[in-house]
């Protein structure tokens, strides 16, 4: 099953489970049990958000053995985080490898240094199939796959990231 969600990051310390943090995944299965479902393989996601990222909609899809239906839940939110649709699929999916990313970063107004211009130049700059490997820490350089595709544009003072995997 597909489980879209969406969640106030503001009131997590992380998205993967963690011990004694409050997580999106810790949250999600409690929502879950609350509903009566248990029995359930690993969750994955569409992408993993930082600390404090909030998600207009994100992926989480799970295998279960009982069929299930949106209207079957009698609680879709819980402490931040909401199921705001579900849809079964084919079992046993390689979900990360489905899915493409889509951020937005919206700085405040008072941050930006550059004019609109050149940070549409710095954009087409960084954009395509590159080694993104210096941008991230010490356990992101040790990923196998350091390429990565990406495309970046500027609108309306924010920033629109899309991907291949996550970063």
């Amino acid at each position: 099953y597909l489980f879209f969600v969406k969640y106030d990051g503001k009131k997590f310390d992380s998205f993967d489970e963690n011990p004694n943090k409050r997580s999106v995944k810790l949250e999600f299965k409690n929502l879950l049990l609350k509903n009566g479902i248990k029995n359930f393989s690993a969750i994955q996601q569409a992408g993993r958000t930082d600390v404090f990222v909030s998600a207009k909609e994100n992926v989480l899809y799970l295998n279960l053995k009982k069929v299930l239906d949106f209207s079957q839940l009698k609680i879709k939110k819980i402490n931040g985080l909401e199921i705001k649709e579900i849809k079964r699929t084919v079992p046993f999916l390689e979900f990360p490898e489905m899915v493409k990313r889509y951020y937005i970063y919206e700085y405040p107004e008072k941050l930006i240094k550059n004019d609109d211009k050149k940070i549409e130049l710095i954009c087409e700059k960084v954009s395509g199939k590159k080694d993104f490997s210096e941008f991230t820490n010490k356990k992101g350089k040790q990923l196998k796959e350091k390429i990565r595709e990406i495309f970046v544009s500027y609108k309306n003072k924010k920033l629109y990231f899309s991907g291949n995997k996550f970063l």
